[in-house]
């Protein structure tokens, strides 16, 4: 069993926390899975959610290679925290979970399919992540069309549909956080990533023809977070 110090801090920002690394993947309580978490020989309880602080440990130690995407992540996961705080969302725990992990297929460590929504669900489900933050992930962003585009859909139906409130705060925390994981407008994400992707890409395709339910996502909890004041 290998201990393994990562550069994530805890809720005090002092001492790093610390994680066990077992045959590659990262065991957490919150996962229901044997691990006891230390912040400089302190208990995280009362801190911070372990859920999500797993899943943050576990997007680091997957993603921590993938400088830009880690970016957009942490980016993604901070506009998660903060939009389901503000609205009060009864899962916040899942929700920010599932920001952390929602581009964990994209590690070389986790990829199989190519089609990260996919992959990364089946990661996060045999880590023993909860079914809600699983579901999260398999459907966050579009999901749904470019599972169509890559003749996929069948794997996506492994997974049952999120409630579709907490999947909007997925999306839009997605959708609002750039490649570089600063902030940025709904229309302008869905722009740039059409630009990155070429006509012929499924990326490209599926963004083309999700767009519009992608923005309504957007808009729908633009508005809550107006009338949340």
């Amino acid at each position: 069993m290998l201990l393994v110090v990562g550069n994530i801090r805890g809720a005090d920002g002092g001492s790093p926390i610390r994680w066990t690394v077992v045959s590659g993947s990262v065991a957490c309580p919150a996962a229901r899975v044997a691990l006891a978490w230390s912040v400089g020989g302190r208990s995280l309880a009362g801190m911070v959610s372990d859920l999500v602080e797993c899943a943050r440990a576990v997007a680091e130690v997957r993603l921590v290679s993938l400088p830009r995407r880690w970016a957009h992540v942490q980016g993604v996961a901070a506009r998660a925290s903060d939009v389901a705080a503000a609205l009060d969302c009864p899962h916040s725990a899942e929700i920010v979970a599932a920001a952390w992990l929602h581009d964990v297929g994209y590690s070389e460590t986790v990829a199989m399919s190519g089609f990260h929504p996919v992959d990364g669900a089946l990661f996060a489900r045999a880590e023993g992540f909860p079914e809600h933050v699983v579901s999260l992930i398999a459907f966050h962003t579009g999901a749904e069309e470019e599972a169509a585009e890559r003749g996929l859909s069948d794997s996506l139906s492994l997974f049952a549909a999120p409630e579709a409130g907490d999947l909007d705060v997925v999306t839009f925390s997605d959708l609002t956080t750039s490649v570089d994981g600063a902030p940025i407008g709904a229309d302008a994400r869905v722009a740039e990533i059409l630009d990155r992707y070429g006509p012929e890409d499924p990326v490209h395709r599926a963004v083309s023809a999700s767009a519009p339910r992608l923005l309504a996502s957007a808009r729908r909890v633009e508005a809550l977070l107006a009338s949340a004041g």
